[in-house]
């Protein structure tokens, strides 16, 4: 199984290796050192402001920074509902009262004009706010011109949390550069990491030197260990500020690849009905996590489910922040809200971002992501009826397996009849054919009184032809019928067998309703196959008959609804009531007529448009993705995909078929279940009545059998029914 792939994992290498190694043998281990002073500087000069100090993380930088700004108990500090615990955990810190704003829906971050009416609020009821905690969501940074200004009017010092979004700029300014002050994190999954770690930024060089003197316990300058208030041990270690400054040399890079992420993401999600990227995506954003949002009624899933899938294939994901105004700790805290960060919540996904992910990586996110909600080209059910299909139509043909002269009728069944008509001419009535099979195959001899024996099939479901063989050498049957299932084509063993069968004098009819991309593979007299089960035609079946031989009076070609119901398939919804109903009676009176009638005009005309290369070129290529996808998720296909020479379903065994298929309806993926036994056989002992045939044709691409494989495993978990 592949490795699972983490939502921000650290992206360290040869570079911090080396740093963290030098920083070992300097001596400086203890927290403070060299690597700690120059991290500072260089941290700080990268943000554009005069301060830095590095501390142990960035719950730190809030706790000292909310002290260093004169926040104490029973002050209001107002912050954002969307954002992780620390931020508000480090206003309890100080005894503080967090009031909670909501989010911009656009953007998930502040809600600047709800902040407004918040801090004017608070100051009418005779509690301003002490001051404002913005917060950079996923490392976008809001409008802190706004923000500033609003405090400004309420006499409310700024303390900015960017914890998410170091390297981003707005306008050109870099994230940790607003407010009085700003902090970032250090954390191993953000977008550069110390392991753990912190830095409050500031221009004041009053606020750096309190949270510096706080960060190493409050002492004071004197030999002796002189402490006149209560301090923390929040300084960084020497050896992590190494980490931090080999990390800050590839900062650059790591943002550039977490946008590129970030690009292709948004590329595929345009494609996806239902999903949208959060936020304006604006340059200066440093793609720390990609989101997107789900909206159930155009996604036809909700994000939990989205969520499950991608978990289910190895993939970490993770809810938007639950607002802390749902929070139980938090419960009793003033919040100012309009429902928006709680849609966040509940619609909202973050992606794998991290910038040490590859791009197999991303494909397997993307390719879960897209089998997990079906994109605009597969709104359809799949293995639904087949619509006019007018996108494989555009290329000319290429090759046809059937001529002008060759018989085209209307149905299989209608092959099969005229068949018989000929046989009877010398008298035949007695036909072999193999016991696993549909009844209305057997029903056009049935309804001409001939007698049907049967010889069975193999555990790979192929023909057991020696036994056919020695029926038709010892005089038994005057035809032997012959078939492979699911696209696969005749052996050499069967080729030769089949000539064997027609020396003894005995006619061979072959049924390639299955494969009906090369007529009469097998070297059979007669060859036939129904076209619509693989095609998207309206009716059709081929027949090819010996040289010289005079066909059936065929009927004259009839239209039927089938066209107009397939025409007015909806390319979201599948087929329409009105046109089920029409395809429906349509489809009864073609099954009830067994005498033969040439093939409608507009289906021939259809047939003539189809690229049947390109058709079986996406069968092909489907089957294979379908059987890895399966492979992967431990369930395996009843025939191996590679002998299969064109795919017209790729059949599994399952224990509950009808269970299986039921459930599977449920999700819009339709598979039919082979076939019931037909009265009267005995030869075959054991009936293959566990086969699933999941859908392969050329509507669908990739993603679809990824969906199909993820589909199957949910059904299979869910009735423990699928053989593995």
């Amino acid at each position: 199984m592949s490795p699972r792939i983490l939502l921000s994992a650290p992206d360290v290498g040869a570079t911090e290796e080396r740093a963290i190694v030098a920083a070992l043998r300097s001596g400086w281990v203890a927290p403070l050192g060299p690597d700690v002073d120059a991290f500072e500087r260089e941290l700080a000069a990268r943000v554009g402001v005069a301060h830095g100090v590095a501390l142990s993380s960035g719950t730190a930088a809030l706790h000292l920074g909310l002290l260093a700004l004169g926040v104490r108990p029973g002050d209001r500090v107002v912050t954002s509902s969307m954002t992780f615990a620390a931020t508000a955990n480090a206003i309890a810190y100080v005894g503080a009262l967090p009031v909670f704003v909501d989010s911009d829906p656009a953007t998930g971050n502040l809600d600047v004009a709800l902040l407004a009416e918040a801090m004017a609020t608070l100051e009418r009821e005779g509690t301003p706010a002490r001051a404002i905690v913005p917060v950079d969501l996923l490392g976008r940074i809001p409008d802190h011109d706004a923000i500033e200004a609003i405090a400004a009017r309420h006499g409310a010092r700024v303390l900015v949390d960017a914890a998410e979004s170091l390297g981003s700029t707005r306008d050109g300014r870099p994230a940790g550069s607003w407010g009085d002050a700003s902090i970032v994190s250090f954390n191993g999954n953000k977008v550069m990491t110390t392991s753990g770690g912190g830095m409050l930024l500031t221009d004041d060089r009053a606020i750096a030197d309190r949270v510096r003197h706080l960060a190493t316990q409050a002492r004071m300058p004197v030999e002796h260990y002189e402490h006149e208030e209560v301090g923390y041990n929040y300084r960084l270690s020497n050896l992590l500020a190494a980490l931090g400054r080999a990390q800050l040399q590839r900062l650059d890079a790591m943002i550039a690849r977490r946008r590129a992420i970030r690009a292709r993401y948004r590329a595929v999600v345009a494609g996806i009905d239902g999903l949208t990227l959060l936020g304006d995506d604006r340059d200066g954003d440093n793609a720390w996590l990609t989101a997107v949002l789900v909206d159930p009624d155009a996604a036809l899933v909700d994000a939990d489910a989205v969520r499950r899938a991608l978990d289910s294939r190895g993939i970490e994901t993770r809810p938007l922040w639950k607002p802390m105004h749902l929070q139980p700790a938090f419960a009793d805290a003033r919040a100012f809200t309009t429902g928006a960060s709680e849609t966040l919540f509940r619609t909202g996904i973050a992606l794998p971002s991290g910038s040490a992910l590859d791009d197999a990586s991303i494909d397997r996110v993307v390719e879960a992501l897209r089998a997990a909600v079906a994109p605009r080209s597969c709104r359809r059910p799949i293995g639904s009826d087949f619509p006019l299909d007018v996108a494989i139509s555009a290329a000319p043909p290429r090759r046809r397996p059937w001529s002008t002269t060759t018989v085209m009728v209307e149905t299989g069944r209608q092959a099969i009849a005229a068949i018989a008509m000929v046989l009877e001419r010398s008298g035949a009535n007695r036909i072999a054919v193999p016991a696993f099979l549909c009844d209305s195959m057997l029903a056009p001899f049935q309804s001409r009184g001939w007698h049907i024996v049967d010889y069975p099939v193999l555990d790979d479901l192929s023909p057991d032809l020696p036994v056919a063989r020695r029926m038709a050498e010892t005089g038994r049957v005057d035809a032997v019928l012959v078939m492979r299932y699911f696209g696969a084509a005749p052996t050499f063993a069967e080729l030769s067998d089949v000539a064997a069968i027609r020396a003894a004098g005995v006619a061979v009819l072959a049924d390639e309703t299955h494969l009906p991309f090369s007529m009469n593979q097998w070297g059979a007299d007669f060859a036939y196959a129904s076209l619509r089960k693989v095609l998207p035609t309206t009716d059709g079946a081929y027949l090819h008959m010996p040289a010289g031989t005079e066909a059936p009076m065929l009927r004259r070609a009839r239209e039927t609804g089938r066209y107009a119901a397939m025409a007015s398939f909806d390319s979201r919804r599948g087929i329409t009531q009105h046109s089920r109903i029409m395809l429906d009676a349509s489809m009864a009176l073609i099954e009830r007529d067994a005498a033969p009638r040439r093939m409608s005009r507009r289906g021939r005309s259809l047939l003539d448009t189809l690229d049947l290369d390109a058709i079986a070129e996406r069968r092909i290529a489907n089957a294979r993705v379908l059987a890895d996808a399966l492979d992967d998720v431990g369930i395996a296909t009843a025939v191996p995909v590679g002998s299969l020479e064109v795919p017209s379903h790729l059949p599994v065994r399952v224990a509950d078929p009808v269970g299986v298929q039921a459930a599977l309806a449920r999700a819009e993926v339709y598979c039919p279940i082979h076939w019931p036994r037909p009265k009267g056989f005995a030869t075959q002992e054991e009936w293959p009545d566990d086969l699933l045939s999941l859908p392969v044709d050329h509507r669908y691409d990739h993603v679809d059998m990824l969906r199909i494989a993820a589909e199957l495993q949910r059904v299979s978990l869910d009735l423990v029914g699928v053989t593995r």
